[in-house]
């Protein structure tokens, strides 16, 4: 049997992890023997998960082999620059969060950077002043801007009887633009 690649051991991690904080994975649609097995296994303690997540971080970065087949040969690497980075992120997520688990103390700042890529600042009380000014100017009606805001989205919601037809269009179209870039596997 193959080496797992990092794809599938970035599941697993993602997996373990997920039997210590509760919808931590929301939707998992990747191999059901894979869940299964991390279902069935003792629960890893969170230190474990930390050393494992630092782990493939160093494999993603040493060049690992994404996705290996039984006959030895690697899938989706002409993507691979994209995908190791994408990859990257998710791991570096799951590492923060497998550190909390454990006891380690991480500013919000610091976990909100680690986790989504972006470190959130403090924006001046008068900065948001002038954008609820600019956003009454602009809104239709009367009454409580927050009000108004949500009356505004609710006018472009999409109605429940066209939403299907719209999601497969939207899906095809995403379905072909990836198989062009990408390719697929026989039958997505």
């Amino acid at each position: 049997m193959a080496e797992p690649g990092l794809v599938e051991r970035y599941l697993v991690l993602g997996l373990r992890l997920g039997r210590h904080i509760d919808g931590m994975v929301d939707a998992y649609y990747g191999p059901p023997e894979l869940a299964a097995s991390v279902r069935a296994e003792p629960v890893h303690p969170p230190e474990n998960l930390v050393a494992e997540a630092r782990s493939l971080l160093t494999a993603i970065d040493g060049g690992g082999v994404l996705d290996p087949s039984p006959t030895g040969a690697t899938s989706g690497e002409g993507a691979a620059p994209a995908r190791r980075h994408w990859l990257r992120s998710q791991v570096i997520g799951l590492l923060t969060t497998a550190r909390k688990e454990a006891g380690e103390s991480i500013t919000y700042a610091d976990e909100v950077e680690a986790c989504y890529g972006v470190r959130p600042t403090r924006v001046p009380e008068d900065v948001l002043q002038d954008a609820h000014r600019r956003l009454d100017e602009v809104l239709p009606g009367s009454g409580p801007l927050a009000d108004r805001l949500v009356a505004w989205r609710e006018s472009h919601a999409v109605s429940v009887d066209r939403l299907r037809p719209a999601v497969d269009s939207l899906a095809e179209d995403l379905r072909e633009r990836t198989r062009n870039l990408f390719g697929l596997p026989d039958g997505e």
